[in-house]
C-alpha cells in the first residue's frame, strides 16, 4: 500500500514595498461580509414544545430557563412593575430591585441577594 502524495504550492510569498502596501487600495473581496440580522424570537415555540435541554450538574431546570419563565409568569399575575420585559422584548429590567428580591426572588429561585441574581445573568 501506498501513500498518496499531497499536491503542495511552492511559490514563493508576494512581498509589497512600503509603497506599494500603502498605495493599494481594499477592495470588497478584502473585506469578510458579516451578517448582523435580527431574528425575532416572539413567536417561536414555548420551551415546553422544543427539545429537552441537556443539562450538566445535576440542574433540573437551568437558570435561563428558570428565568424565562418567572418573566412570563410575572407577566401573567401582573407584577411588571417589579420586573418585565423591555418594550422590543429582546431584553428585561428590574424595575424595584428591593422588592424583587423580597417577593419575587423566593418564588423562583434558591438565591435570596440580589448580587447572586446578577451573577448569574453574568456566566
Amino acid at each position: 500500500c501506498s501513500k498518496p502524495k499531497l499536491a503542495l504550492s511552492h511559490r514563493k510569498p508576494q512581498c509589497h514595498s512600503a509603497s506599494n502596501s500603502s498605495s493599494r487600495r481594499h477592495s470588497k473581496k478584502d473585506v469578510p461580509h458579516v451578517d448582523h440580522s435580527y431574528h425575532e424570537h416572539m413567536n417561536d415555540c414555548p420551551p415546553s414544545q422544543k427539545k429537552k435541554i441537556a443539562t450538566r450538574g445535576g440542574v433540573v431546570h437551568p437558570f435561563p430557563v428558570k428565568l424565562h419563565f418567572l418573566l412570563d409568569q410575572i407577566h401573567l399575575d401582573g407584577k411588571e412593575d417589579v420586573i418585565g420585559w423591555i418594550e422590543h422584548g429582546r431584553s428585561f429590567t428590574v424595575h424595584r430591585p428591593k422588592e424583587f428580591v423580597e417577593s419575587v426572588m423566593p418564588e423562583y429561585f434558591k438565591q435570596t441577594k440580589f448580587a447572586s441574581f446578577q451573577r448569574q445573568l453574568n456566566l
